[in-house]
């Protein structure tokens, strides 16, 4: 594995893990960074308060991949369990290059993601943000079934379409450091969705590359995680939109509309995954 490693580039790209009891799925996530064609020179692992014998193991997979690869990876435990959010805004005020990519401890990245997100951005330096198409996958050996094409297509995130569906899956997002703007702290869910709205909403050039690079072993809703309380999700997501309301991003008029239809959306989820699990 070394010798891969030193021929291949270091790219000045900082990537944030938060973890909480990761110890499952962490490995196949830092498998996924340092398998990229462009390797990130910083990875930053929060553990978010785990327990001491799931911190313990996630010390030894870092310290193992901490002698195998080059670059820095550092992980940052927090004492308690304050959520993915707070964990991240700790990993972003820790990072030193100028972008950092966003990755859960249980999703994985396509060996080419980095290497094509960051040139685009460099090649587009209006971009303050971009993010891609994600994947449900089955299995780690998915990544391997697809090839990048060459000449995909890249649109600017319009604002009402984020208000209507969110398009940014955080294990996507790669984004300058010099964003102002932070996930809110205090909450569990629905955190990033209130922060890619505060950012596309304030006119910071935002990008969907539409591409799929990324890739989750959960369905987005219903699954296993923090995803799976439709009801706290759906909370979550009525609470960005009161934030966005407060702070004038919105007005009065389309916060109701989006709270009409959200409740709607959260309705379906609620069908769709009791079909499912009828079906298993």
């Amino acid at each position: 594995m070394n010798s891969g490693l030193l021929n291949r580039k270091i790219v000045p790209v900082s990537v944030v893990i938060p973890c909480y009891c990761g110890e499952s799925t962490l490995a196949r996530a830092l498998r996924s960074i340092y398998m990229q064609s462009a390797v990130p020179s910083e990875v930053i692992v929060i553990d978010d308060g785990s327990p001491d014998r799931s911190a313990a193991a996630m010390t030894e997979i870092c310290d193992t991949f901490n002698k195998i690869m080059p670059g820095k990876l550092l992980l940052h435990p927090i004492q308690s369990r304050q959520g993915p959010g707070n964990a991240r805004n700790i990993g972003w005020d820790l990072a030193t290059n100028k972008r950092i990519a966003f990755l859960d401890a249980d999703d994985i990245w396509h060996p080419h993601k980095i290497e094509i997100q960051l040139s685009w951005m460099d090649r587009h330096r209006d971009s303050e943000m971009t993010c891609h198409k994600s994947i449900v996958a089955s299995h780690e050996r998915d990544i391997h079934r697809f090839t990048p094409r060459d000449g995909f297509a890249a649109r600017k995130i319009a604002p009402l379409v984020q208000l209507l569906s969110n398009r940014v899956h955080t294990r996507t997002v790669m984004l300058n450091r010099r964003i102002s703007y932070r996930f809110e702290a205090t909450r569990k869910h629905s955190e990033d969705y209130q922060l890619w709205l505060e950012i596309i909403l304030n006119d910071i050039p935002a990008y969907y590359l539409d591409v799929p690079l990324a890739y989750t072993f959960k369905a987005q809703y219903g699954g296993a995680g923090l995803s799976g309380d439709l009801f706290k999700m759906e909370v979550g997501e009525l609470q960005s939109y009161r934030y966005i309301l407060r702070n004038k991003l919105i007005s009065a008029p389309l916060a109701i509309s989006l709270f009409g239809l959200s409740l709607i959306k959260f309705a379906k989820r609620i069908v769709l995954r009791s079909v499912r699990q009828t079906l298993v």
